[in-house]
């Protein structure tokens, strides 16, 4: 982030007193650089307070600094956010789509184009919702998710605030949300739902990402700074913040704050969530190494990626169709094989866990090491998006289904949604917008299914075969 990189280029001797981040892993990074000036008046009775209404951790997330090895309460955490499945319910009866559930919704072809987020490589929040999935699914299952549901975006924000407006406003119909954007689109009026993934269940699959708040080294003000501390972290400053105009909508870490507030967000001590036991540790190792593999994999790649995925699609119902028709035969359970093995090679990254632990900081510190690495991935996702499209093809072979001449459907579909906002005392706005959403859709139609040909089924295995295997040999390589 650029204010971490000008921190760092500030060397101790900043033009700023406190630092505010919503990342665990960027006060990581201070703190080891020697950045970050302790909070800590032991004998002060304000501080004795605060130490104690704000616990070590919440859920494995830390919420103030106990590790001795640089020095403890280099920093503290005074808000939470958590990321949320929020979505337009206009939006989803317009389009006839049904309201999601869970995570893995979003992989569905139905939701294509329909989905928006913001890159974790441009928000803190976001970077936080993908870690979560990886730790929760597991690296290889982790990524094969998530480009599933990077095929299915409609657009990528460059902020986080971007994708709930777009939903907000009826441009897209689904996304990944912080907790407070989406208490304060639905507070504002607009036809919004969210909540913690999935909907149904104590466990969620989803974290607190704190925003935490710390004294830079060399801090001009040192002890105006320190006085805000004692402020900022005390349950009083918290209500403060809340109850400001515009509200906020973030969680405080205090329990005793959540008395006298005059917003409604969820108590995070009182409301039974069960969210994933987050390894910071593990996220910080990794930190930029994931940035960048999402980045080059989904986002740089994503029209490639969007094609394989289409292509997936189209095979996927042809396997549907045959089954129906012809039960399970020789062919249609080879094309199911070749199907499997599609989705992997759609989800492999040129890395495994361990290296991207092993190796992230040397990811982070060496210019030309990264340089070198992100070509490699590049190359490296051009040509497994290349091989999916091939065992498409290769599953309409064993099918023996032949493309048909395609028709070009253009259908048009207008939203309208009405915000009324209170402006003064008595005065009210009421803006209604009004969009027309145009998608060309090309439909095509597949020929009679012919008899099986065992010979040429029995090919179109050995084919298969040799292209999953040599796939499974350049995966194995790059990662060694």
């Amino acid at each position: 982030p650029v204010a971490v990189r000008q921190i760092i280029e500030a060397g101790g001797k900043p033009n700023w007193d406190i630092f505010f981040w919503p990342e665990y892993e960027a006060v990581e990074v201070l703190e080891s650089k020697d950045l970050l000036e302790p909070f800590y008046l032991p004998d002060d009775p304000e501080w004795q307070a605060i130490n104690k209404s704000i616990p070590a951790d919440f859920s494995g997330i830390p919420l103030k600094d106990l590790d001795p090895a640089h020095g403890k309460y280099n920093w503290w955490a005074q808000f939470m956010d958590s990321y949320v499945i929020m979505y337009n319910t206009e939006y989803a009866k317009l389009y006839n789509i049904p309201e999601p559930k869970d995570w893995p919704d979003y992989t569905d072809p139905i939701y294509m184009d329909k989905i928006a987020m913001t890159p974790p490589k441009k928000s803190g929040g976001q970077h936080a919702a993908v870690e979560v999935l990886l730790q929760w699914y597991g690296w290889t299952e982790g990524w094969k998710r998530l480009h599933m549901m990077g095929a299915n975006m409609g657009k990528f924000g460059e902020r986080s605030s971007e994708p709930p407006t777009w939903v907000e406003k009826g441009e897209f119909g689904f996304t990944f949300a912080s907790v407070g954007y989406a208490i304060a689109k639905k507070q504002a009026g607009a036809p919004i739902e969210w909540f913690f993934p999935p909907k149904e269940g104590e466990q969620k699959i989803t974290t607190f990402s704190p925003l935490y708040i710390c004294i830079l080294k060399g801090a001009p003000h040192k002890e105006v700074a320190i006085e805000f501390m004692k402020f900022a972290l005390s349950a009083e400053g918290m209500r403060e913040w809340l109850n400001r105009e515009p509200p906020s909508y973030l969680l405080p870490v205090v329990a005793e704050a959540y008395e006298g507030i005059t917003v409604s967000i969820p108590n995070i001590y009182k409301a039974g969530i069960k969210v994933v036991n987050y390894d910071s540790r593990l996220a910080a190792q990794r930190y930029l190494v994931l940035n960048e593999l999402f980045d080059v994999m989904i986002v740089k790649k994503h029209s490639d990626l969007r094609d394989a995925w289409t292509k997936l699609i189209e095979a996927k119902k042809a396997i549907d169709k045959a089954e129906a028709e012809r039960g399970e035969t020789p062919e249609v359970l080879a094309a199911k094989h070749i199907y499997e093995n599609a989705l992997r090679t759609l989800g492999a990254v040129p890395i495994s866990e361990s290296w991207a632990a092993t190796f992230g900081s040397k990811f982070e510190s060496d210019p030309e090491f990264r340089e070198k690495l992100i070509g490699e991935w590049t190359a490296f996702a051009s040509e497994k998006y290349s091989k999916v499209k091939e065992l498409a093809d290769q599953i309409m072979d064993v099918l023996k289904i032949k493309p048909a001449a395609a028709a070009t459907v253009t259908v048009s579909k207008t939203i309208t949604s009405t915000v009324t906002k209170t402006v003064g005392a008595a005065a009210t706005v009421t803006q209604t917008v009004t969009q027309t959403k145009t998608a060309t859709q090309t439909v095509t139609a597949a020929a009679p299914p012919a008899k099986p040909d065992y010979g040429m089924l029995a090919i179109g295995l050995i084919i298969g075969a040799v292209v999953v295997g040599s796939i499974v040999y350049l995966i194995a390589r790059r990662r060694g």
